[in-house]
């Protein structure tokens, strides 16, 4: 882990509350979910995740822009989406746990923070934080 995302991690938690997703979550459930996240700093063209293949991930980005694609059948390759700040990417793939519809790739520099199915099903079945 690079020392940006070590820094990052530090205000994880107000990246969570100014992500509509997370928004109305309580302080406390904030800062647990915070707690079962990794930050990740990918290159431009890193790929997110594959259409096709299975995640057990959904990604906060923190910093950046992903770009979502999908190929058709002869090949070509269509962008039907862009992800920023605050945007999830991959949620779906927590909760059908079906190979991705699309392939989603980094447009230049991305620090994500990362929810493995795992932790979400930790923080989904944790008693509530007062």
């Amino acid at each position: 882990m690079t020392t940006a995302a070590v820094l990052d991690r530090l205000d994880l938690p107000a990246a969570l509350r100014a992500s509509e997703a997370f928004a109305d979550l309580a302080d406390g459930e904030l800062c647990d979910l915070a707690d079962r996240m990794s930050c990740v700093t990918l290159a431009d063209g890193e790929a997110v995740i594959r259409q096709g293949a299975t995640c057990d991930a959904l990604f906060l980005v923190l910093s950046g822009a992903l770009t979502v694609s999908t190929t058709d059948r002869h090949g070509a390759v269509h962008v039907v989406d862009e992800v920023g700040p605050g945007d999830l990417a991959g949620e779906m793939n927590i909760f059908l746990r079906s190979p991705a519809a699309a392939t989603i790739r980094t447009r230049g520099a991305v620090q994500l923070a990362a929810l493995s199915k795992a932790a979400f099903d930790g923080a989904v079945c944790a008693p509530p934080t007062l």
